[in-house]
């Protein structure tokens, strides 16, 4: 080989050869309106031009989530307002880039439109004890006839199997968000064994009526953890833009959901997409009401302990 070839040679290798691995950027989160954007960033890898590989990583439980944030291995995710007060502290590089506001939560069960005081002895089912929905339960019950010690809790380790725990009579209630609320009523309906579930209360509702002058009901944030500034300030750029485009292209946004989640029933996603209400506030721009709330969410932890 003439030394003209060789290096024409090194010159394509250089070319075609990456100077170093991408580095890796994990975006996690749950079946809920606000991961299906970090879905769609990872399918366009929109951080590539910073040089990671963008992957989305589906959690199933609080543990999940928890110890890959720990440990190092979760970037941007979707988290429980309460999972947030309690690792702030822990994790000072924690960042808060934005709130959910209007999360549809809803009590099923076999019968439809009570009231919170008809839960006095019945048994209600959560996706996980000690969870965001279990302390939204302890704010709402707070000055009402009825208090914790009158419900009976229980949990199925998730929200399908908490949500069957109801159609099978081992609870009177369960407390999920959308779009799983949906799937779970239309499911019950279309097997014709068990009880079929109906919307009994929704709480997001129920908040805002008993709150009329308080913070919203912000159940869930997006954070990061030790993020290059040029990678958060992207991220903050970018993710209200493809929040918009779950809305405006719900069938796209629904297939990843089903992708990810596969219990999950696509037509009742791509609706639920394209009509909630369901808001994505930056935290920067809603310090106040944001800072009542995790201190309402604080003092019912302390409560609960």
């Amino acid at each position: 080989m003439s030394v003209r070839a060789a290096a024409v040679l090194v010159i394509v290798l250089l070319w075609i050869t990456p100077c170093g691995a991408a580095r890796r950027l994990n975006l996690l989160g749950a079946p809920l309106f606000e991961s299906g954007a970090l879905m769609l960033m990872a399918q366009e890898d929109v951080f590539a031009r910073l040089g990671y590989e963008t992957h989305f990583i589906p959690w199933r439980s609080p543990d999940q989530y928890r110890a890959m944030l720990l440990s190092g291995q979760a970037d941007i995710l979707v988290i429980s307002a309460l999972e947030y007060t309690r690792l702030r502290k822990a994790l000072p590089d924690l960042n808060l880039l934005f709130s959910v506001a209007g999360t549809p939560l809803w009590l099923l069960g076999s019968a439809g439109d009570i009231r919170l005081e008809e839960l006095r002895g019945k048994r209600l089912a959560l996706p996980f004890r000690g969870d965001m929905p279990e302390l939204t339960l302890r704010l709402l019950l707070r000055n009402s006839p009825v208090n914790m010690a009158d419900v009976r809790l229980v949990s199925g380790g998730g929200a399908v199997s908490s949500a069957q725990l109801v159609m099978t009579g081992d609870a009177d209630f369960v407390m999920i968000a959308e779009p799983l609320a949906a799937m779970m009523v239309n499911l019950s309906h279309a097997q014709n064994r068990g009880r079929p579930l109906h919307y009994a209360l929704d709480l997001n509702r129920l908040w805002h009526q008993r709150n009329p002058q308080g913070p919203p009901l912000l159940l869930s944030h997006i954070v990061a953890r030790d993020l290059p500034k040029a990678v958060s300030e992207l991220f903050q750029r970018l993710y209200p833009a493809y929040v918009e485009h779950c809305r405006n292209r719900p069938r796209q946004c629904a297939a990843l959901f089903c992708h990810y989640f596969p219990s999950l029933s696509q037509s009742e996603v791509e609706r639920f997409l394209a009509t909630t209400p369901l808001r994505i506030l930056p935290a920067a721009e809603i310090k106040a009401p944001l800072c009542r709330f995790l201190d309402l969410v604080e003092e019912a932890s302390d409560e609960a302990l």
